[in-house]
């Protein structure tokens, strides 16, 4: 009777309330199976209360309590819980969040993480699963870093982003498999990334190596990396409509035991770095600019695009489609490229060059996939009906496919030709109806098989009573030595005999070995190559994946020109095996990359890899123009357009040639550079020169000044007066 006056009591004054126009915190109201909670005290009560759902109607602001080594502690979402946000909702997050248990939802909610690198601080943007699942249902989780919603808080990052984690926070008890299931993505819902097999890290998280399922669909955005290279087993499935935008991460890292899918959708110039099973589904198409790949499965018009990676190397099997019924997918190479097969080859599979939509031109006579020939046929491979309109055939000569000119085109040997022709195999599908009535009485006789294996179960049990004779013949050889030993002797004598048994304890002493693999993980760095491995205390190691140490940084532009700003060229990492090093793996800086002269780019390592590097570039001074030039008897006036700043002068070439050959070329240079002409005398009259001009700068290069030129202007002609 009391709990309904307070009920209608409560009612009362929520009226008044609004009544009012005031609007007072309402810790907790009772929903029909949940809460709707306004408040950061009333949204932690729900969570301690085990309330589903919570409903966030307003900006609620969680996270305040830091560990004794100042990290801040998360706020713990207990497993069942599902956390929605109304029009004005927003969960605001200064601290991790963590699982509890299986089946979190966060759902139709803006879901940011404001904590950033300001004032040195070291941000805590965790979502950690604890071996748990947790799904993300049309969450915002973008954040703009400095300048934000939440004030300045004078960071230098560019974006917060949450990056999510398998485990949990140091000393947490995970769960058995980790799960990600992110649907109904929008424009803003980004991730730093995201590691579904991690170790402790410098921050001593509760390291996560067991099973792993993610779920993307189309507008998930992953800045960094997606890795599952340390779990025991991973499955990875991409889906959305046919666009570009589908999971924007770049790279995948995997294993031999990790599964990647793309159903339907484009991912464009993605590396994925020892996943061991590649499935493309439903017209799906991934371009990777990997060129090492495990095992690839195309079905239902999937194709797999390695027009980026010239020469590419499938390690393990390659499958096509099978089924007359499913639509063949598709393989695009470079039209230099090649493909190599080390597996087997099944299925059928088009071919073309160079782009998705259409084929692209072909290079007769070039073996473009190659394969071992006793694990491959012709048929695996055909062209498709543009490349057949445009004239070219493929032929097959001992496991190389081989594009030709119809006229060049060798027909297919009587041995040849049943595995190109799948349609000859539908009179073997409709037979397929009977047997499962066939296999009815195939079911019966598996009864039997146990009463047969009875005695075979038996046998086993007589192995022991047979070691036991050979228990008791040790216990004889004492008994048959003591005839011959007499009284007197037996003191000093039978002694020894006894020990026999003891010299059986080293066949029984040594405890078998159990190998027990803990992670091992060596970075590499510029002089030799690292290593993810499990090893066990005697020295046995399992699971042991290469890092190739860094072969080289390629710049995109070794010169650049003047422009008052900060030039900073593009870079590329190789590692020693030619593959790109992802940009999660590395931070790069640079220095005097303003004024003309040598500027610095200082790659530092992180990640996978330790160790820096570092590449010079120059920086040219900005180039001049002439603007006319005046015949003179025997002679002729040049006159350009003045470049002062950042130059120190100017260098003039004429000549006979056009061509500026050495020895029809004369220089001047012009050393003040305001200077914007200059006479040309005592030359040839009536002959044409020509003409051109470029600045100069002094600067410092490798610890020598030296003059750093600009490109040379278009060169202009003028005829001498007699």
């Amino acid at each position: 009777m009391g709990e309904g006056i307070r009920r209608k009591l409560c009612m009362l004054l929520a009226a008044a309330v609004l009544t009012l126009g005031l609007r007072t915190p309402i810790p907790v109201q009772s929903a029909q199976t949940g809460v709707t909670v306004t408040t950061p005290e009333a949204f932690m009560a729900a969570l301690a209360q085990r309330k589903s759902p919570i409903i966030v109607d307003d900006l609620i602001t969680i996270g305040n309590q830091a560990d004794t080594d100042k990290r801040m502690i998360p706020v713990k979402i207990p497993g069942g819980t599902v956390i929605e946000g109304t029009s004005r909702g927003m969960l605001n997050c200064r601290a991790p969040v963590q699982l509890e248990g299986d089946s979190v939802v966060f759902r139709n909610i803006e879901m940011v993480f404001e904590s950033s690198n300001a004032l040195g601080s070291v941000p805590h943007r965790e979502i950690f699963l604890a071996g748990h699942s947790l799904t993300i249902d049309n969450v915002k989780t973008y954040l703009a870093g400095g300048d934000n919603s939440f004030g300045d808080l004078g960071g230098t990052e560019a974006e917060l982003l949450p990056t999510v984690y398998a485990g949990g926070y140091t000393g947490t008890v995970n769960g058995k498999n980790a799960s990600l299931t992110v649907v109904n993505s929008n424009e803003k819902t980004m991730f730093q990334g995201i590691y579904m097999g991690h170790g402790e890290g410098t921050d001593r998280k509760s390291p996560y190596q067991g099973s792993a399922q993610m779920k993307l669909d189309e507008k998930v955005i992953v800045r960094d990396s997606i890795d599952v290279s340390e779990n025991s087993r991973a499955e990875i499935e991409i889906t959305g409509a046919q666009s570009d935008t589908i999971a924007k991460a770049k790279t995948y890292l995997g294993n031999e035991n990790t599964t990647l899918t793309l159903s339907q959708g484009i991912l464009k110039d993605v590396s994925v770095e020892r996943v061991g099973n590649l499935v493309i589904d439903n017209g799906g198409c991934l371009g990777t600019v990997t060129g090492a790949l495990q095992n690839v499965v195309l079905k239902n018009g999937g194709g797999l695009d390695v027009t980026k990676a010239s020469n590419a190397v499938i390690a393990g099997n390659f499958t096509g489609v099978s089924a007359p019924s499913e639509d063949q997918g598709f393989l695009i190479l470079n039209k230099t490229g090649t493909l190599e097969i080390q597996g087997t080859v099944s299925g059928v599979t088009k071919f073309q060059t160079d782009y998705r939509l259409f084929p692209g031109v072909m290079y007769v006579g070039r073996q473009y996939i190659k394969a071992d020939p006793a694990k491959a046929v012709r048929g695996n491979f055909v062209l498709t009906e543009k490349s057949l309109e445009n004239g070219y055939r493929l032929n097959y000569r001992e496991g190389a496919w081989i594009p030709c000119w119809e006229e060049d085109y060798e027909e297919p040997s009587e041995e040849e030709k049943p595995p190109v022709t799948p349609p000859e195999e539908k009179p073997e599908i409709t037979p397929p109806v009977t047997p499962p009535e066939e296999e009815k009485p195939e079911i019966t006789p598996p009864v039997t098989p146990p009463e047969e294996e009875k005695p075979e179960i038996t046998p086993p049990v007589t192995p022991p009573e047979e070691e036991k004779p050979e228990i008791t013949p040790p216990v004889t050889p004492p008994e048959g030595e003591k005839p011959p030993v007499t009284p007197e002797e037996e003191p000093p004598s039978v002694t020894p005999p006894v020990t026999l048994p003891e010299e059986e304890k080293p066949e029984s002493t040594p405890p078998v070995h159990v190998h027990r693999y803990v992670p091992v993980f060596e970075k590499a760095t510029l002089e030799k190559d690292g290593a993810r491995m499990k090893k066990c205390s005697c020295g046995k190691i399992s699971e042991q994946q290469s890092i190739y140490r860094i072969q080289d940084v390629k710049l995109s532009a070794e010169r650049m020109v003047y422009s008052g700003r900060s030039r900073e060229p593009g870079l590329k990492v190789i590692d020693r095996a030619g593959r790109t090093v992802d940009r999660s793996q590395y931070q790069v800086s640079y220095q005097n990359n303003v004024k003309v002269g040598q500027g610095k780019v200082i790659v530092r390592f992180r990640g996978n890899y330790s160790g820096s590097l570092e590449k010079n570039f120059l920086i040219e001074p900005e180039q001049t123009s002439l603007t006319k030039l005046k015949a003179k008897s025997k002679g002729f006036t040049v006159r350009w357009r003045k470049q002062a700043v950042q130059t120190a002068g100017y260098e003039i070439q004429y000549s006979t040639s056009s061509r500026f050959t050495k020895k029809t070329t004369r220089t001047i240079t012009v050393k003040n550079k305001k200077t914007t002409s200059k006479t040309i005398s005592k030359q040839k009259p009536g002959k044409k020169y020509y003409v051109r001009i470029r600045t100069y700068q002094t600067a410092k290069v490798d610890g020598r000044t030296v003059r750093i030129y600009s490109k040379w202007s278009k060169a202009k002609s003028v005829k001498t007066k007699k």
